[in-house]
């Protein structure tokens, strides 16, 4: 697959909607279905696109230095479903993220 920063997709969606449908019916105990929202491609200190594991992929939760935003707006199987949004600091050095909310604001089914 093309891993080229310059063709990953951004999604606009102030004021959009984003509608999907999944079945958790087989998704069981110890597995987790997620649909979540990064800002990507992760970047170096200097504001360049890091290939970190080789898709210039970035998360909120990873212990390397590709942090990023993540909005995790579903991780659920069929017992079980929560959503979480996982800020970070304003980002530094051109468009880098020093330091993101691993755990992030969760709101879970568990909760009810």
């Amino acid at each position: 697959p093309d891993h080229d920063p310059e063709h990953i997709m951004p999604f606009r969606l102030l004021g959009s909607t984003l509608n999907f449908t999944v079945d958790l019916s087989n998704v069981s105990c110890g597995c987790n279905l997620a649909v979540y929202l990064v800002s990507a491609p992760a970047r170096s200190k200097q504001g360049e696109p890091v290939k970190g594991r080789g898709d210039y992929y970035c998360d909120a939760q990873t212990r390397d230095s590709t942090r990023c935003p993540e909005v995790d707006l579903m991780e659920a199987n069929a017992h079980n479903f929560q959503a979480a949004l996982h800020m970070c600091d304003p980002p530094k050095f051109d468009r880098h993220y020093q330091s993101c909310d691993h755990s992030g604001c969760v709101q879970s089914t568990q909760d009810f």
